[in-house]
């Protein structure tokens, strides 16, 4: 675990250092000087463009995978190029086939986006635009349009599906939790006759637990899903029977250690501070989303229109005017 983070604080550092030459770019682009720096297919990419895109790079987006850490190859630049020519690719096909969505499509889908918490805060901050995020939508539209283009799903279809697949729109009920953890059965069983007489939980933690995390925090470990499966189903049983301040007996809980993969058992005395119901959500209120996952699943996923945009790409006119972008240009067979 200790090599992973170490290898992926280096993927990050070097997104950074290369993140670094947009500060010169930026400054060209104050300038005033504009100019194409690709064209596809005739259609231009303005310097203006790349440089409002290329100011929005994150080191995630140069993360493929952190488990084992594979970082993408090639600059900021050079990843920002490729999604610009990637998207105008995605627009052309789709006003060939006909699968661009309409302004209104975009702009409802624009609406729903922006219940999502973070990207209500992205807009809040100026992170990212109105202008943006209805271009986004356009584009995330048009490519499941092209993915879904053969499939059909009807209001029965999504309403057999969604009651087959009821537990995927099902919020477990949450559960705040603080716990004691002991190496022994018998210091657990001491710890809940402290309990018992009414000592507060916080100092019988101090006193008992073996958990220098949560110790540190008067045994608060979070919040869990009541199907969490990183909670032992023993624990899980013991949880539910409580009220909001009623503790559990010991439960016993076998934890492995990453590096030796070692097994060792504790005993644990959870507390429930706090619970929020589950609930399922309606049928009506996520049809939008059913018919798109149905129509995705039939279609074989979004990677039906990346291979469609991979292929047009290789017979696609890209010219590129900026220095070292070259194998961003498909070679021809």
């Amino acid at each position: 675990m200790r090599q992973q983070r170490s290898a992926l604080k280096s993927g990050l550092f070097l997104a950074g250092l290369l993140i670094a030459p947009t500060l010169s770019v930026r400054a060209e682009a104050q300038s005033g000087t504009e100019k194409i720096v690709a064209t596809v297919n005739g259609d231009p990419i303005l310097f203006s463009e790349f440089v409002e895109r290329i100011q929005r790079i994150k080191a995630q987006d140069f993360i493929v995978s952190t488990n084992p850490l594979q970082v993408r190859n090639g600059t900021a630049g050079q990843l920002t190029l490729d999604a610009l020519i990637s998207e105008r690719l995605i627009l052309q096909w789709g006003a060939r086939t006909k699968d661009v969505p309409s302004d209104a499509e975009v702009s409802a889908e624009a609406e729903t986006q922006k219940r999502n918490p973070q990207i209500a805060a992205l807009l809040a901050n100026g992170t990212l635009s109105e202008t943006q995020l209805q271009k986004e939508m356009k584009i995330q539209l048009t490519r499941y349009n092209i993915a879904t283009a053969s499939v059909s799903v009807t209001p029965q279809d999504m309403e057999d599906y969604y009651k087959k697949n009821i537990t995927r729109f099902t919020v477990p009920e949450r559960w705040g939790l603080s716990s004691i953890r002991t190496g022994t059965l018998a210091k657990a069983e001491k710890a809940t006759a402290e309990l018992k007489k009414g000592i507060p939980f916080g100092l019988v933690v101090k006193s008992y637990s073996e958990d220098p995390v949560s110790k540190a925090r008067d045994g608060q470990i979070g919040i869990a899903a009541a199907n969490d499966p990183a909670l032992p189903e023993t624990a899980k049983v013991a949880i539910r029977k409580l009220k909001i301040g009623e503790v559990t007996p010991p439960v016993a809980i076998a934890l492995t250690d990453p590096a030796t993969q070692k097994k060792t058992s504790f005993y644990y005395v959870f507390r429930l501070t706090s619970k929020e119901p589950g609930q399922v959500q309606s049928f009506a209120s996520i049809q939008p989303q059913l018919k798109r996952t149905l129509a995705l699943e039939r279609a074989g996923g979004i990677v039906v229109a990346d291979k469609k945009i991979a292929d047009y790409r290789q017979t696609s006119k890209i010219e590129i005017s900026l220095p070292g972008y070259a194998e961003l240009v498909p070679k021809k067979p």
